[in-house]
């Protein structure tokens, strides 16, 4: 969940925010009925407001969306913007939206469950004709020589205490991170390798291969991954490297470090998958000498292999297994099983205190714990 000063340094992001403010230019009129999702703070909501649409929905799940409310409030805009706190699955709207505006995407804009979200707000929330804001994304990606990236996974080789360190290298070379500043020199030129249509996408996986020739001689570390946003047709934006840029470039590393030579032949398949709360992510690299056609390098990683998980957890997510709630699980069990609408949180925290009194200090620790749960659970 972001926080106050997250939502300011997406406000400064100026390249960001200008090419929305232009693209919703273009389309909000008197008429416009608009939905921000994952408003935040509210700027795409008041943008809108200003423009002059004429009813706004700011939503979003975090509590910024308070903030938001009370910015709406001091610009003059309480008659019309309405703050909703809550998933935009979740939400039921009075009319529907001509206009839908979101920007809802991490480092890369296939992550957690962005793309069913945008999904849903086109088939249900937005009216037919209506617009969507961004239309798409398209994914780039390029070999990289990045030592400063790479020394995530050398770290685990370079160090003066004589131990094998194979098995946490393994972890750390089938993971992911975001460069944060810009620090990788490009061994070859960013090729697409996906197209995401917002306007008709409805399969949340993705998958894209690409062949292109080393231009730069060097050592290549990782794939680098990085994306530009058709916010409207003709209005094309791409703030990975922009100074004070949120998205930034994420960075894949290889098995090893390989030499390269211009010329040589670079092979890679990027694939996305979801999982869970967000993507599985694989990616297949091949580099074959420009020279001798020999094959220097063939590598398969993916996320999977990239998580440590204990013997006794892989059982417990066997299909066969026979789950029993621990103590924790109980006093969850038994609190949960107490919201049923008939009982006031303090009625609760007594209760879960006089049934597990050796596991709070006192009622008021048991009301903290209720209240929590209340905060994650409750409608």
């Amino acid at each position: 969940m972001y926080d106050v000063t997250d939502y300011g340094r997406m406000l400064a992001h100026e390249e960001r925010i200008d090419a929305y403010a232009e693209a919703l230019e273009r389309v909000v009129d008197s008429d416009s009925v608009v939905v921000d999702i994952g408003t935040g703070t509210g700027i795409f909501a008041l943008i809108a407001a200003r423009l002059g649409a004429r009813r706004v929905f700011a939503i979003d799940p975090n509590d910024a969306i308070e903030i938001a409310r009370e910015l709406v409030t001091a610009n003059g805009y309480g008659d019309r913007v309405e703050c909703i706190q809550a998933m935009s699955t979740d939400v039921q709207l009075p009319e529907p939206a001509t206009i839908v505006v979101s920007d809802i995407t991490g480092a890369l804009p296939l992550m957690g469950g962005r793309i069913s979200a945008l999904v849903d707000a086109r088939e249900r929330l937005l009216r037919a004709g209506g617009v969507l804001l961004p239309h798409g994304d398209a994914l780039f990606a390029a070999l990289a020589e990045s030592p400063r990236q790479y020394s995530l996974v050398s770290n685990w080789d370079e160090h003066d205490y004589g131990f094998d360190m194979g098995a946490a290298r393994e972890l750390a070379c089938n993971n992911w991170w975001k460069e944060r500043r810009p620090s990788s020199r490009l061994l070859t030129e960013g090729q697409c390798w996906a197209r995401l249509d917002y306007t008709a996408i409805a399969d949340s996986t993705r998958r894209g291969e690409f062949q292109c020739e080393v231009t730069e001689s060097g050592t290549a570390h990782g794939v680098l991954v990085w994306f530009e946003t058709e916010l409207i047709d003709g209005l094309v934006f791409s703030g990975s490297l922009s100074p004070g840029s949120v998205y930034g470039r994420v960075f894949f590393p290889l098995r090893t470090p390989v030499d390269v030579a211009r010329g040589d032949s670079f092979t890679c398949t990027l694939t996305a998958e979801p999982a869970e709360e967000d993507y599985a992510w694989r990616w297949e690299t091949r580099i074959v000498d420009a020279r001798t056609g020999d094959v220097k390098a063939g590598f398969r990683q993916s996320t999977l292999e990239g998580v440590a998980v204990s013997a006794s957890a892989r059982e417990r997510q066997s299909p066969r297994y026979m789950p029993e709630l621990d103590a924790d699980g109980e006093i969850v069990a038994f609190a949960l099983d107490c919201m049923r609408g008939d009982l006031t949180l303090s009625q609760i925290a007594e209760k879960l205190f006089a049934r597990f009194p050796d596991l709070f200090d006192d009622a008021d620790d048991a009301l903290r714990f209720t209240a929590s749960l209340s905060q994650e659970y409750s409608r």
